[in-house]
């Protein structure tokens, strides 16, 4: 943040960033129930078994001053990917076949729900950035700090239209749960063999892996949940029937590989595509400070939507790399 901005814009964008997005987001869009703390991410299974002394670790926003940063801390379990999503009702009605039933990647139930549990996710973080740019601009422009017309407001729409496209690939999502029909959305799935437990991830992206400017009509949106089970890592891919050609050539490096190679895959992965991943305490302490620093820097090179790429065997999210 610039230092010479209005002292008074500041302490606006400190309130606005403090003020949750608070929204039932349950398929009529017209629940008037307050919103919990929903876990993006399964709480009593998945995140159990990364938990240590009740903790996990996850990058943690924070400004000091007129600095960003993202470092790693340690997060209390139960607030660990919790998003204000949906109410208590709601989120207890959806997804109780797989919060209180191991999850059957072979049950098509279950298989949609962990996707749509990553869209809503996903849909929230959408509608929240896109408010919080929208305030942001307003109050920046009634201060004078913006022109109406400049670059901030072509920031603003740009952040409101990507929430409108978000919003539309929920509603296919939301009319597959109404009808039942589990089967329309396509899926890939994973287990994966791996030493001990060491990431839960979640989210919704549009992947640079399918190609440039994908048709809006072909609804490019990949929802992707990955977390421990029963010794191994569960791994789905998900997407709509529009998507299936990208989305098949995007991830068949991830789903093609074996043993260490596909663990590198899935870290630059997770790495890239969320800021909704979590970490066992134990496996994060076992990193290397310069394998640290190059998460951090891919994470943050990343984080705006740009999408930039390169390889360093440090993007490893498993256990340590020197």
């Amino acid at each position: 943040m610039n230092p010479k901005v209005n002292p008074r814009y500041k302490g606006e964008i400190h309130r606005l960033k403090n003020t949750p997005y608070e929204k039932c987001l349950w398929h009529t869009m017209t629940c008037p129930n307050p919103a919990i703390r929903a876990h993006a991410i399964q709480n009593s299974r998945a995140l159990e078994a990364l938990a240590e002394d009740g903790h996990v670790v996850m990058f943690a926003p924070e400004i000091r001053g007129t600095e960003f940063g993202m470092p790693f801390k340690r997060i209390g379990r139960n607030l660990a990917t919790t998003f204000t999503g949906l109410c208590s009702e709601h989120d207890t009605q959806l997804f109780l076949p797989i919060d209180t039933n191991e999850i059957d990647p072979a049950n098509a139930e279950h298989r949609f729900l962990v996707a749509y549990r990553a869209v809503l996710k996903g849909l929230h973080a959408a509608a929240a950035s896109a408010q919080m740019v929208q305030l942001s601009f307003q109050k920046g422009v009634e201060l004078g700090e913006f022109a109406e017309d400049g670059q901030e407001m072509h920031v603003a729409t740009t952040q409101i239209i990507a929430a409108m496209y978000m919003a539309e690939v929920a509603m296919c999502f939301h009319q597959v749960y109404v009808a039942g029909a589990w089967d329309h959305v396509q899926y890939a799935t994973l287990m994966v063999p791996t030493a001990a437990p060491a990431i839960a991830a979640s989210g919704v992206c549009m992947l640079t892996e399918a190609g440039l400017a994908p048709l809006r009509s072909d609804r490019p949106y990949l929802a992707f949940s990955i977390f421990p089970q029963n010794g191994q890592l569960f791994v789905e891919f998900a997407w709509l029937p529009e998507a299936d050609a990208i989305m098949r050539r995007a991830t068949e490096a991830i789903l093609t590989a074996t043993g260490d190679q596909q663990l590198y895959l899935l870290s630059k992965f997770v790495i890239k595509y969320t800021e909704t991943f979590t970490l066992k305490p134990s496996v994060y302490e076992s990193f290397t400070a310069p394998q640290v620093e190059a998460i951090t820097r891919y994470f943050l090179a990343n984080a705006a939507g740009t999408r930039e790429e390169w390889d360093d065997p440090k993007l490893y999210l498993f256990g340590p790399i020197s």
